[in-house]
């Protein structure tokens, strides 16, 4: 799974974050004697390095963000790409495009339901809980299983209702 990897990137950098600005934040009450009209005043040349140094920290944060935002995004390209082709593939096989629907519903919720399961192990790991891999398979995995038991229920419901409301397909 490559979302959980991103999501604990982006918490690594978003930590790192806090911690330098908390650290800037101590030196900053810490010798408040200078303030920055000082230094700016004193020295000039100090004051435009600084500023360099925060447009080159801020800006490498920005190619940071745009590129995770990349990689996720092709990837679900690629994850919404395969499922259509597969469903495509089924209802060509079965020669039915309800098959190919169904198919495309089950594929979605099982990825649905394992894109869930990895968040709620992103929201265990930001609330501070420790997890073992062999947790975060099983907590993947059952969110999968959910996902395909919400769909299988699903298309049960369907095909009672079809049968039912006597509904010619």
């Amino acid at each position: 799974m490559l979302v959980f990897p991103v999501i604990c990137a982006a918490e690594m950098m978003l930590r790192r974050f806090v911690m330098v600005s908390t650290l800037i934040f101590v030196a900053k009450c810490g010798f408040a004697a200078a303030s920055i009209a000082d230094v700016a005043g004193e020295d000039p040349g100090l004051f435009i390095i600084m500023m360099a140094l925060l447009a080159g920290v801020v800006i490498t944060m920005l190619f940071l963000l745009l590129f995770l935002g990349a990689v996720l995004g092709c990837f679900i390209l690629f994850l919404t790409l395969g499922i259509v082709s597969l469903s495509a593939l089924t209802g060509l096989y079965y020669r039915s495009i309800i098959e190919g629907v169904a198919t495309f519903i089950t594929c979605s919720l099982a990825v649905a339901g394992g894109l869930m399961g990895g968040l709620l192990l992103s929201l265990l790991k930001i609330l501070g809980a420790t997890v073992s891999v062999d947790i975060s398979v099983l907590v993947v995995a059952a969110g999968v299983f959910s996902g395909l038991l919400f769909s299988f229920t699903l298309k049960y419901i369907v095909r009672y209702l079809i049968g039912k409301l006597n509904i010619v397909v």
